[in-house]
């Protein structure tokens, strides 16, 4: 029986355009509530999930769990190549995600595209969301990334210091840029301020503050362990990005 995911634009799929410059496999994953596409590489993992309830027997729905694998390739690019023009994807013309055995269809009324997986029922990559840790709300996620663009070097220093979120290359100290937060949403206790402190790689945190910025979200938060990993997450309406990069040794 088929099974229709209906959202308001195409806005998602050009995100699936974005995630194709720098994954490879991109994998994809539909259950009964969501449609999830998932990038993995070194030092860094993306979820781009659109959030919308099918429209099909809920007897079908409830059993729906359908997972794809889709290389970079340039049939693929052919494919979502009207989505990719950001003008095109955020018109107010509905959507249609029609998951079948080894395809997703996509459908709106100037485009019919199909996206198929090159390998049936791949296993999907496991990425964790972290929960805990320093936890701030970002204000403006597309000036972070012009700040981390600015950086010299190939890694970055985060530090949470005195309720403010600074960052710096490690190559090169000089300059520090500020990044616009409100509050901690929370706090670990410890107030050593080594203990607030974590490095990631430059190119990981621009592809991850690139792609959340993309779209207006409700809400930006990063947050990170002491000395741990590092967490970018990106809610919109129907739409949010999660972007976990693992800590880098100094």
């Amino acid at each position: 029986m088929d099974c229709i995911f209906k959202i308001p634009n195409g806005l998602p799929i050009y995100l699936v355009g974005k995630l194709v410059n720098d994954f490879d496999p991109i994998f994809c994953q539909v259950c009964k509530e969501s449609v999830r596409f998932l990038g993995a590489r070194d030092h860094l993992s993306v979820i781009l999930k659109i959030s919308a309830s099918p429209q099909c027997d809920p007897k079908y729905a409830s059993n729906l769990n359908i997972s794809y694998a889709f290389d970079n390739t340039n049939e693929l690019k052919t494919n979502i190549n009207w989505f990719r023009t950001k003008s095109n994807a955020r018109k107010n013309i509905m959507l249609k995600i029609s998951p079948h055995e080894d395809l997703l269809q996509l459908s709106n009324r100037n485009v019919k595209a199909e996206l198929r997986s090159f390998i049936k029922d791949p296993p999907i990559p496991i990425i964790p969301e972290m929960n805990e840790g320093i936890c701030v709300k970002i204000i403006d996620l597309k000036e972070m990334a012009n700040q981390v663009r600015s950086i010299k070097g190939e890694v970055v220093k985060l530090k949470y210091y005195k309720n403010k979120l600074e960052m710096n290359g490690v190559e090169y100290e000089l300059p520090i840029y500020k990044i616009p937060t409100q509050n901690p949403l929370f706090m670990m206790e410890d107030d050593d301020e080594e203990n607030k402190t974590t490095y990631c790689l430059k190119q990981m945190l621009l592809i991850s503050s690139q792609l959340a910025s993309e779209f207006e979200p409700n809400s930006a938060e990063l947050r990170f362990y002491p000395g741990g990993a590092l967490q970018l997450n990106s809610r919109g309406n129907y739409l949010s990005v999660l972007c976990l990069m693992t800590k880098v040794k100094i």
